[in-house]
């Protein structure tokens, strides 16, 4: 059950930033995974940068 009610509160988050009208997931540098990435901003836009080439 727990696991269904994280499930739930994510889509919710995602529901809630898409309907905003101000969703920008690329200048926001928004992502889904299921890793945990402590990484500066500059670091996060040089991962993306590699995954994207």
């Amino acid at each position: 059950m727990g696991v269904q009610v994280s499930l739930m509160s994510i889509c919710t988050a995602f529901a809630k930033y898409f309907a905003s009208g101000y969703a920008d997931p690329r200048k926001d540098m928004f992502m889904l995974t299921s890793c945990t990435l402590m990484l500066t901003d500059d670091e996060f836009g040089t991962f993306l940068k590699e995954i994207n080439e």
